[in-house]
């Protein structure tokens, strides 16, 4: 799946946790890259609710399960963790169609 990397800064929020756990760098229908804080647990499973913004309107949410199977350092002490859906509702999916098309991403 072709990736995409958000015009603005999208933040990473852990469900469980209610905080933000990095920052998005590139997206794709598969899976996501995330620049995140700190070590991430290998093989772990996040809950991660993200905003993408289509047009001006309020961004929309889409809240995803989501599994770390790659990280390695990344810049000024943070990690670079590829995550792959390992669940994505059938709404936030749509959502995230439209968002990767508005994009000129072919998925």
């Amino acid at each position: 799946s072709k990736r995409v990397t958000p015009a603005a800064s999208t933040p990473a929020v852990d469900v469980m946790w209610d905080r933000v756990l990095g920052f998005v760098q590139d997206i794709s229908s598969g899976g996501l890259k995330l620049l995140a804080h700190r070590p991430l647990v290998h093989d772990g499973l996040y809950q991660l609710q993200l905003p993408l913004q289509l047009g001006a309107a309020q961004p929309e949410m889409i809240e995803a399960g989501v599994q770390v199977v790659s990280q390695h350092n990344g810049p000024e002490g943070g990690t670079l963790a590829g995550m792959r859906f390992i669940h994505l509702p059938k709404a936030h999916a749509q959502a995230l169609s439209r968002w990767l098309a508005a994009q000129g991403a072919n998925n």
